[in-house]
């Protein structure tokens, strides 16, 4: 419309400028016209007419062609696959395309007046901030590159070229989507970066893909080669190509690829040809076949390769599995045969020997009595040995042992197993006997210790005659402490000796009064001297008796030091103590009823409470309570937590914490329940003296 307009305003300026330059010519004198000129005047005149009917239709005819132009520009631009701008000196959209508003993610007319910096990403923002301060400033085409953003979300690079329309102080610019573009030479440049794995990586190279063929000649000689995978083929064929296998592989791959071939070529075809290479990743497995290719003028082979190192590792872990699966199951055969057996064979003395004493208790002498009792005694001793070992393996094998070690007296460790011991020695009339060449401190774990010294004893009591005598010696060699339990008895068969530490072997020999045992004592102090870094080993000679030895790590410390922090405990019937007033928190009355009678010389009163809730209750309304013997398993709440509670409200009471599990860890965790001490059931009557004099004594 604009065009039309200034086209009709030109027209009559053009008009009138011809009427005032017509009136300006002098006027000519008129002189009468012949019939001939007025003729030929009225032919120039129809001509000239001819001819305006002729301009005008030409003119017409531009004007429809100059619209039809119009129209089709007005096409191009809209449509056009490039996005168009028009921006303003503040950078404000003036004009823009269909293409355009789609780059920006926003309707046309909305685009209108807006910023256009506000659609470019910030980390790219001054790139274009100077790309169009270079465009305002050369007033020559300029670009540049940077990413449009929709919803504030990165969406597309795009690549403008601008320029600056000094008459209409706009920027006139195009932006074409590049993203694609972008993407493949991301793609080049991580292509480039695989391209640049040096020759020396080819082996690694061979072992990451899947399967290669190549086609070789008899000399192994690389022609040509194809991957399934063409990503997976880091180095060029320049790399490989004309080369032979020798040059590029280990000497015993290439040597098996050479083989393969005479197989080929006696054959046509072979397969089964494995080999191993150590590479950076570790080992790696493959696997070989070959086919014989045929030309009319020479011979080739195709070579596959495949890696098929996932498949021996699957294969090594299935017989890893089937051997541990047998172990298991020789641990879960003798488990039973112990629970089923060996642990139900020792009651057989315990209420055999108790019965008789019930009914014949007034017609026994003294000495058969004591006989008997004796018996019990070594029996139910033998017995939580046995339920010790048992508890100790199972947790072993659960991996809830915990390893502990600490700086330990080891001749106190000894002198405490003797006491445990002794009434199994008794009974045999063996003597016990350490002898110390000096008191040494090793860094050890003590309750692993003790089982492994508890089990040797044990063991050299059941196959000792009567009378006869086991040592026990510590001696210290270079870094180590080397401890020897040996005894007098019948000795050991070289058979027997070499599977005195395999759980698999079910063989078990009867003790000298016919005791019976398990053998898993040994399987658990081999496991437990092997934790501290030591070993454990034996000398035997049937009808010569046998000699364990294990040792342990050295400690350096002086046992003075050590021995400063151990106070002495006098024997029970020395202890002086004040009368006591003791709280008893036990569920189980026989329990309880052991437990008065232990303590009864020294209370001055006995409070009992057979949950975990009445012994806090006990202690709240009893201010004065000097000791409470708590039982960990308690109803309602167990021990643990009912010696937190007291120590809320009592610092200074003695808590003495007992338990029926005995095994490693318990001690510390009752230490941090806040318990003072801790002693494990069954409990020793000595043991419980001993612990009360060290917190009571006068």
């Amino acid at each position: 419309m604009k065009n039309k307009t200034k086209k009709s305003i030109d027209a009559a300026f053009l008009r009138q400028k011809a009427e005032d330059l017509l009136k300006e010519k002098p006027a000519k004198k008129s002189v009468p016209l012949t019939e001939v000129d007025t003729i030929k005047l009225l032919h120039e005149l129809e001509v000239h007419q001819i001819e305006l009917e002729m301009q005008n239709e030409e003119l017409q005819m531009s004007k429809e062609k100059a619209e039809t132009n119009s129209e089709k520009y007005t096409n191009l631009y809209d449509f056009a696959p490039s996005g168009f701008f028009t921006l303003d000196s503040e950078f404000r959209i003036c004009e823009l395309n269909f293409n355009g508003a789609l780059m920006l993610g926003k309707e046309r007319s909305k685009l209108i007046n807006c910023n256009f910096e506000l659609f470019v990403l910030p980390k790219t923002r001054i790139v274009f901030s100077n790309f169009l301060d270079k465009v305002s400033e050369t007033k020559i085409k300029q670009s540049c590159e940077v990413q449009l953003t929709i919803n504030e979300t990165p969406a597309i690079f795009v690549h403008i070229e601008g320029v600056f329309v000094e008459t209409e102080q706009n920027f006139i610019l195009t932006a074409v989507d590049i993203s694609e573009q972008k993407q493949v030479e991301q793609a080049l440049k991580e292509s480039d970066a695989k391209l640049k794995i040096s020759h020396e990586q080819l082996n690694a190279t061979l072992n990451a893909l899947p399967d290669l063929l190549f086609e070789i000649d008899k000399e192994t000689i690389i022609y040509d080669y194809r991957a399934s995978n063409s990503d997976l083929l880091f180095l060029p064929p320049s790399e490989f190509l004309g080369k032979a296998m020798k040059d590029i592989l280990p000497k015993e791959a290439s040597e098996k690829i050479l083989f393969a071939i005479e197989k080929a070529a006696e054959y046509g075809n072979y397969s089964g040809i494995e080999y191993s290479l150590q590479l950076k990743n570790g080992i790696n497995w493959f696997d070989i076949s070959i086919a014989e290719k045929k030309h009319l003028n020479y011979y080739r082979y195709i070579l596959l390769v495949k890696n098929i190192t996932d498949r021996k590792n699957a294969e090594q872990a299935l017989k890893e599995s089937e051997a541990q699966l047998r172990e298991l199951n020789a641990a879960k055969d003798k488990l039973f045969s112990i629970i089923a057996h060996d642990l139900r064979s020792p009651f057989n003395h315990i209420l055999g020997f108790s019965e008789l004493l019930i009914e014949n208790v007034k017609n026994y002498e003294v000495a058969k009595s004591e006989k008997y009792l004796g018996i019990i005694n070594s029996s139910a001793q033998n017995t939580l040995v046995l339920l010790d070992n048992l508890l100790n393996w199972a947790k072993s094998q659960a991996g809830q042992v915990k390893f502990n070690p600490e700086k330990v007296v080891l001749s106190s460790i000894i002198q405490e197993i003797f006491e445990l011991s002794n009434s199994s020695a008794k009974n045999k009339n063996i003597s016990l006997n350490h002898i110390p060449s000096e008191e040494i401190v090793v860094l050890a774990d003590p309750n692993m210790i003790k089982t492994v010294l508890r089990n040797l004893i044990s063991n050299a009591i059941k196959f000792t005659n009567s009378n006869g005598k086991i040592n026990v010696t510590a001696l210290q060699n270079d870094n180590f402490i080397e401890i020897a339990v040996s005894d007098d008895g019948v000795g050991m068969k070289d058979e027997t000796l070499k599977n005195l530490f395999d759980i698999s072997t079910n063989i078990t020999t009867k003790g000298t009064a016919n005791e019976k045992g398990s053998g898993l004592g040994l399987i658990l102090c081999k496991e437990f001297v092997e934790k501290h870094g030591g070993k454990i080993w034996v000398e035997s000679e049937e009808g010569k008796g046998s000699i364990f030895y294990f040792t342990l790590p050295y400690h350096t410390e002086t046992v003075k030091e050590n021995s400063a922090k151990n106070e002495i405990l006098l024997p029970v019937e020395e202890i002086s103590i004040n009368k006591l007033k003791i709280l008893i928190a036990e569920d189980d009355e026989t329990s309880e009823m052991l437990i008065s009678i232990a303590v009864k010389k020294f209370g001055k009163e006995i409070i009992r409470a057979k949950t975990g809730t009445e012994a806090v209750e006990a202690c709240r309304k009893n201010q004065d309570i000097d000791l409470v013997l708590m039982d960990i398993q308690l109803p309602e709440i167990n021990g643990y937590e009912a010696t937190r509670q007291i120590r809320k409200f009592n610092k200074n009471i003695i808590i003495i914490a007992q338990t029926a599990y005995g095994l490693h860890g318990d001690k510390e965790k009752t230490i941090a329940a806040g318990c003072n001490d801790y002693i494990a059931k069954p409990i020793n009557k000595h043991k419980l003296l001993a612990s009360i004099q060290k917190y009571f004594k006068k």
